[in-house]
């Protein structure tokens, strides 16, 4: 279903019964498939991408609310981008110029959906690097960037406290960002770490809010590491602390010394008592 047809970025423009309007489809989404409740949703949220009038924001808000409240909300983007680009790998040039239109529609949509599902799927995409072979001055464009490089990008917009990079992106530290955002994205999926947002003092893993037995043991984790950390620099700081692993040398040095001295005196006293 398409429906484009319901939003307009200018006010003027609008019925005077659009927000009535766009509010009930809404409120009556449910009626739709899931697939049809993401599409009407996602048009709806992306009035985001631009300034926003009162009413705009409460469509907006409405409908980011009931989109993120659906399973699969970023999946659904996710699926299409990777089917578009497998059928770009094998089709030809009009399953490319079907994959840029999807790259775009899609990263237009993911950046407004701020989730735990969307860093899982932004996460998985860091790996991407495919691009389209050829040296055309069309595929070597800015559509045709990797998609490792366009999910790392809607990441650093995300409201994700605590990022891992957090110098703007230029092209003399990208490698050095991605590195970071890998990292991070897979001690998030082995268990090692969770994410807040901004506003929101829930942990949170791939799945939703982490559960206590998991934060426990990240905190613990991280207690030792910086335990581990503060003991490393103490000895390195210290300038008494770092020969104290030496000193049982120097006593046993020390000792053997003292039980030569002594076996010598007392060595010379019998020579002389035996003289």
């Amino acid at each position: 279903m398409l429906f484009a047809l319901i939003l307009s970025g200018s006010v003027l423009a609008r019925s005077p019964s659009w927000f009535q309007e766009r509010m009930q489809e809404i409120d009556s989404a449910h009626a739709l498939s899931k697939d049809e409740q993401i599409e009407l949703l996602g048009v709806l949220v992306g009035i985001g991408q631009s300034p926003m009038d009162d009413e705009q924001r409460l469509v907006y808000l409405k409908a980011e609310t009931a989109l993120l409240a659906i399973p699969g909300h970023a999946e659904y983007y996710r699926d299409k981008i990777l089917q578009s680009q497998e059928r770009a790998k094998t089709i030809g040039p009009y399953a490319l110029s079907n994959y840029a239109e999807e790259i775009m529609y899609s990263f237009q949509t993911l950046p407004l959906l701020p989730s735990p599902e969307g860093v899982s799927v932004l996460g998985e995409l860091l790996s991407n690097d495919w691009v389209p072979p050829g040296n055309d001055t069309a595929i070597a464009s800015e559509k045709f960037l990797p998609l490792s490089l366009k999910a790392m990008d809607v990441l650093t917009r995300f409201p994700i406290l605590d990022k891992p990079f957090k110098t703007p992106l230029t092209m003399e530290n990208v490698a050095d960002a991605q590195a970071a955002w890998r990292l991070w994205y897979e001690q998030i999926k082995s268990g090692e770490r969770t994410f807040r947002f901004e506003g929101d003092p829930t942990e949170y893993d791939l799945h939703g809010p982490a559960p206590g037995q998991k934060l426990e043991h990240i905190s613990r984790d991280r207690k030792r590491d910086t335990e581990r950390e503060a003991g490393h620099e103490r000895i390195a700081e210290s300038p008494v602390a770092a020969p104290s692993k030496s000193m049982p040398v120097a006593l046993l040095i020390a000792s053997i010394v003292l039980l030569a001295s002594l076996g010598w005196y007392f060595a010379k006293a019998r020579s002389r008592g035996i003289s």
